[in-house]
């Protein structure tokens, strides 16, 4: 910022005034940094840039900080340790990771942009029966603790681990859907596919699909994230 040492930071751009405010935060070499929504008025391409930036400097300058924002990749970009606050509660706490893979609850899960959840019944410790209004599928589950039948459970499927089949099979560890719609995204394609009217699963893949094509989707049930709340 040297080039804009005497100019008011009134005259500097959006970014320029962020750059400033940091630097003054960090002049003091406080043991706390508190930042609330600190990129949140910049464009998307200068919020990338000045991230990179301010995660290099807390770095260096070995200072903790807490970084409050509801941008749940920007959090993943910057904390070593991510809390979801909800209501004024701390609901979960952990590496960017594990939050990611393991969400504790379904608006965890939701709030991260994990939507490929479907709701079931137990009905024993191991076997489910998936809410699909008038069809029903139970699917044998290997739970981290014995589920207790008549328990509410959703079962997370990760895009990752998701195998899509052009050819029905029939297969008792598949899914039957249709694609709704597949639009380029720029590094791949986002897919829909609709497995019941209110149960939609988002993919994405590097190759589309043709829309109203049937597709089975096929996984791995021990890669399943099984929620209670």
């Amino acid at each position: 910022m040297t080039a804009f040492a005497r100019r008011k930071v009134t005259e500097l751009s959006g970014g320029e005034q962020q750059r400033v405010a940091l630097a003054r935060a960090l002049a003091p070499e406080p043991h706390l940094l508190m930042l609330d929504e600190p990129l949140g008025a910049l464009d998307h391409t200068l919020r990338i840039t000045l991230l990179d930036e301010l995660k290099e400097l807390l770095v260096k300058s070995g200072t903790s900080a807490i970084y409050v924002t509801h941008d749940h990749e920007e959090a993943f970009s910057i904390g070593d340790r991510v809390a979801l606050l909800y209501e004024g509660a701390v609901l979960q706490s952990d590496t960017p990771e594990n939050l990611f893979r393991f969400p504790r609850s379904l608006w965890a899960a939701r709030f991260l942009g994990q939507n490929n959840i479907i709701s079931g019944t137990a009905l024993n410790e191991n076997e489910v029966r998936l809410d699909f209004g008038k069809r029903n599928r139970i699917m044998t589950l290997k739970p981290e603790y014995p589920l207790i039948a008549g328990q509410k459970v959703y079962l997370l499927f990760r895009d990752e681990s998701i195998q899509l089949q052009d050819e029905l099979s029939g297969s008792e560890i598949g899914l039957e859907g249709v694609v709704g719609r597949s639009v380029f995204k720029g590094n791949d394609f986002e897919i829909q596919i609709v497995l019941a009217p209110e149960i939609t699963f988002t993919l994405h893949r590097k190759n589309g699909l043709e829309p109203g094509q049937s597709i089975q989707l096929n996984f791995d049930p021990a890669e399943l994230h099984i929620m209670l709340t």
